[in-house]
């Protein structure tokens, strides 16, 4: 049996990737959901958050905002306070499929999420004093 060998790919090829599982018939709503929900089991099943830790996850307006979205929601459907900082406005949320996952935030989950909002990832300072000033996370 061959093994295996895993190999880097950039961005460009991912997103052709992408593309084709589309093509295929396969979301790309349903790959942000999987790979969001995939990387939060993980995280659980390690044991690096339990129950009421607290995680503050800096995610952008594009496909990869989207994947920190679906972790957000998944991570808080296990107990676990979440802060998401938006590194941008909603309104300039650059895909449907982020759009979508933003949106779901919002809904009527039986878990809340807490929201912040920040124009630049570089102000440092505006970005510890959200997370020091509001311990609670939700």
């Amino acid at each position: 049996m061959e093994k295996f060998i895993s190999k880097k790919i950039s961005s460009d090829e991912l997103s052709i990737l992408d593309n084709n599982s589309e093509w295929l018939g396969i979301p790309k709503s349903h790959l942000m959901e999987c790979a969001g929900y995939t990387f939060a089991t993980e995280i659980m099943a390690q044991g690096y958050l339990k129950e009421k830790s607290k995680v503050a996850i800096f995610c952008g307006t594009g496909n990869n905002g989207g994947d920190g979205f679906v972790v957000a929601r998944h991570l808080s459907s296990y107990g676990v306070k979440v802060l998401v900082i938006l590194v941008g406005v909603p309104d300039k949320i650059r895909t449907k499929e982020a759009q979508l996952n933003w949106d779901i935030i919002f809904s009527n989950l039986t878990y809340s999420i807490k929201t912040e909002f920040i124009n630049d990832s570089t102000d440092a300072k505006v970005i510890m004093k959200i997370i020091e000033e509001d311990q609670s996370y939700s």
